[in-house]
């Protein structure tokens, strides 16, 4: 999920203690220091630049074949000396890699 205000404020002030309705501070109910409204734009704004440079390792991991597959695949290729399965798996893994580039690759 894209970050929000409250992730925000979470990543600049941890410990602090805060309620936040329509992305707004409606109660800062802590003794650290309240980041101003700049400071949590300029965070969110960070937070939101990094989640959304990550999109391909999401788009990624859903398209991924699941454990239960690559298992199978490793088991068939390794103790049964059927490599069909592992070499369907990898090519699976080489598209979905084509797919979704890694940036600047």
């Amino acid at each position: 999920m894209r970050p929000t205000i409250t992730d925000a404020i979470r990543s600049l002030a941890p410990d602090a203690a805060f309620s936040v309705d329509a992305g707004a501070i409606i109660a800062w109910e802590s003794s650290v220091p309240q980041p101003d409204q700049a400071a949590i734009q300029a965070e969110l704004a960070r937070l939101i630049a990094a989640y959304d440079a990550d999109e391909w390792k999401r788009n990624r991991q859903e398209e991924y074949p699941g454990l239960d597959h690559l298992i199978v695949a490793l088991w068939e290729q390794t103790v049964e000396g059927r490599p069909a399965s592992a070499a369907e798996v990898q090519a699976l893994r080489e598209a979905i890699k084509a797919k979704y580039p890694k940036p600047g690759a």
